[in-house]
């Protein structure tokens, strides 16, 4: 079973001149001394983590032996290898060649005497000792290395590096770069290069199109470690089942699923090896008709493949995953029937079993299922409950039906395709939730906007109505008219015009005093309520004297603003108050009970005069609720354009949801054309009608 591990694929060894040993130093000059320093290197790589090590020492491996025992006494592999001047560019391209832990130093000497052509004419090192260039080039090395050596580019776009315009330039950097037998480079750290235009970007972002070999080309990130501190600093995750040459080699070939940059944000903050997602560990089948044996199959965390001919049982685990974690609900109709038939036929007497793993916390947990009790999982505190591991299975069959057309029905296939999408979706992180959830979403919507656009309609009907209201009032005040002579007129408009003062005057005192009453409620409400208890501070925490004291003060400047805005409103009260008693203090006070009394003899005097009071009460009562409802339908007509504001805001609540779940559908169906290359999809936008809602009453 392949896991990922994670390497240092360039580190110069102990017996590199360049090397910066510890400050309490090495003696380099015993074997003993050399494998001291070997141990206390292989557990500076091992405190970082690192798992295997490529060695790159310039034009030298004689430490190989040394460093292979090292690192196997440390659990680290050890790869030999060398970094080597070739004699491509102005000033030579770099190359790392390693090989398995299994090569010597006398293999490294004879494959740079071979290989890389170093000789009497050519020494590996200048007499100042610096290492020497190879007579060769790039290409000429690549086309000679044995198939058990592997070689990539370090430093890629740095001095001596393969891509750099100071080491190579046109066609010879064109043909070391898509050499066959390449492996990897190492570009350097890529995090900030996104939105650079620079020919090191694009060459990062593999955006050059005249270099066809970035798709292909592994990227790896070494440290180019010459001292322990620095062993580790730049790695490298690579997925095999344990490290080897061919393992590196399939990596470099496959590096899309098989490498991870140390650089890469999906390892910033964890290992690739740690699992976070839900997985199924395993199922078990016992007593199904298609066989007396009971049938286990264990499942890994990352990829399972079942293989197997027709009748090998296949449909069988599947369908068994459905039964434990799945349902029919969503399944096109002729693929529900067929599950169902399955699992009746099949599973009738059936016990499946399955092992589990949550999200996260990675708890295990069982389920069963049995054709009567359906899926059920046994819980930590000894409960059983209904399955609730959902997990989405999707056979061949499933998917045919799903594509498959209808004269009857042109949008059945774009239907079905999309429940597909939509399941998808719910399981993506900050998703847009599950189909059900979403329709539950659009169906809250929809009953706000249908509110809203109820309230817009019935606030129109009624200040249609304005008209005829108004042309009542006109009708009753003439009526009213009728019952008075000049003089009487100009006496009743007089007193009604008080009496109208008056009734407006202590609606609105009566409204304060509400107000009043409604402001200290909420105050008090939202003031006085209990607070919520703190999480419980861990013994050894010293900082729970602050967030007492903190809370504290925030519990005094609620009391605080709870007593003056009592103070202000018991203020506003009192002021209230002496106003009512300036108003009867006040001269047009006086008038409006001198009105009340007018209109009381008035009434008297058309009694006297043999005309009905009563009638003219009544008229004058018709009159008021008809002015009542005028100015009520005023006020409305005032409000209508916030109420259109409002059904409008809720429509496009509607709508937002509609495109959210457009432009999501459409981000993952152009997420898996791009993974796959080949597929394309079309999403076509359907109109939203809205519904014209008409109500009479």
């Amino acid at each position: 079973m392949s896991r990922w591990w994670k390497c240092d694929l360039q580190v110069a060894t102990p017996g590199e001149p360049g090397f910066s040993p510890p400050p309490s130093g090495w003696d380099l000059s015993t074997p003993e001394g050399k494998a001291r320093a070997a141990d206390e290197y292989m557990a500076a790589a091992a405190a970082r983590g690192i798992e295997a090590l490529a060695l790159a020492d310039h034009n030298n491996c004689a430490w190989a032996e040394v460093m292979v025992a090292a690192g196997r006494r440390a659990s680290i592999w050890v790869f030999p290898g060398v970094e080597v001047t070739t004699a491509s560019g102005s000033d030579g391209a770099h190359l790392i060649i390693f090989g398995g832990p299994e090569k010597t130093s006398e293999d490294f000497t004879k494959l740079l005497a071979g290989v890389c052509g170093f000789d009497h004419e050519h020494p590996l090192f200048q007499p100042n000792e610096t290492p020497a260039s190879s007579p060769r080039t790039l290409p000429q090395i690549l086309d000679k290395l044995p198939d058990d050596y592997l070689a990539f580019a370090p430093h890629a776009f740095n001095d001596n590096g393969i891509a750099s315009k100071k080491t190579l330039r046109g066609d010879l950097r064109w043909k070391a770069l898509h050499h066959q037998r390449l492996g990897a480079i190492d570009p350097g750290d890529l995090g900030n290069l996104e939105s650079m235009e620079s020919w090191h970007a694009r060459f990062a972002r593999r955006e050059l199109d005249d270099f066809p070999c970035i798709g292909n080309l592994a990227f790896v990130s070494t440290s180019d470690a010459y001292s322990l501190e620095a062993i580790g600093h730049r790695f490298t995750w690579i997925r095999m089942q344990e490290p080897s040459i061919e393992g590196f080699r399939q990596a470099f070939l496959d590096h899309e699923a098989r490498i991870i940059c140390g650089w890469d944000g999906r390892v910033q903050h964890a290992s690739p090896n740690q699992i976070s997602h839900a997985w199924i560990e395993g199922v078990t089948v016992a007593s199904a008709s298609i066989t007396p044996h009971p049938v286990s199959v264990p499942f890994d965390a990352r990829l399972n493949v079942i293989i197997g001919g027709r009748g090998a049982g296949k449909s069988t685990i599947v369908a068994a995953i459905r039964c434990l974690y799945g349902d029919t609900q969503g399944l096109p109709s002729q693929a529900k029937a067929e599950a169902e038939r399955f699992v009746a036929d099949v599973f009738g007497g059936a016990t499946i079993a399955g092992q589990h793993v949550l999200a996260h916390s990675g708890e295990g947990q069982s389920a069963l299922w049995t054709k009567d009790s359906g899926s059920t999982t046994a819980r930590a505190d000894g409960t059983t409950t209904p399955t609730n591991f959902k997990v989405r299975v999707i056979n061949q069959k499933e998917l045919f039906e799903r594509a498959a057309t209808s004269t009857s029905d042109p949008h059945v296939t774009s239907r079905n395709l999309l429940n597909l999408v939509d399941d998808a979706l719910a399981s993506v992180p900050r998703g847009p939730g599950s189909p059900a959830e979403y329709r539950r979403e659009v169906d809250e919507a929809s009953t706000s906007w249908v509110a809203a656009a109820r309230r817009l309609e019935s606030e129109r009907a009624a200040v249609s109505a304005r008209a005829l209201v108004a042309e009542r009032v006109d009708e009753l005040t003439r009526q009213v008219s009728a019952f008075d002579n000049d003089a009487n007129r100009v006496r009743r408009l007089r007193n009604d015009r008080l009496l109208s003062e008056a009734t407006w005057f202590d609606e609105q005192m009566s409204h304060a005093s509400e107000a009043f009453e409604a402001v200290q409620a909420s105050v008090t409400a939202a003031l006085t309520r209990e607070p919520a208890r703190p999480p419980e501070p861990a013994e050894d925490d010293k900082s729970a004297d602050d967030l007492s004291q903190l809370s504290e003060a925030l519990t005094q400047i609620n009391t605080e603003l709870h007593a003056a805005l009592l103070e202000v409103i018991s203020e506003a009260r009192g002021k209230l108050v002496a106003l009512d008693e300036r108003r009867r203090a006040s001269a047009w006070h006086a008038l409006t009970r001198e009105a009340e009394a007018d209109h009381a003899a008035y009434l008297e005097e058309l009694a006297a005069l043999g005309l009905d009071p009563s009638v003219y009460e009544e008229v004058r009562s018709q009159l008021s609720d008809q002015q009542r409802i005028l100015a009520d339908i005023d006020r409305r007509a005032a409000r209508l354009p916030d109420l259109e504001s409002a059904a409008e805001d809720s429509w496009r609540a509607v709508e937002s949801l509609f495109d959210g779940r457009r432009l999501a559908r459409a981000a993952l169906l152009d997420g898996v054309a791009d993974r796959s290359r080949m597929l394309r999809f079309h999403l076509s936008s359907v109109a939203c009608l809205k519904l014209l809602l008409v109500w009479l009453s």
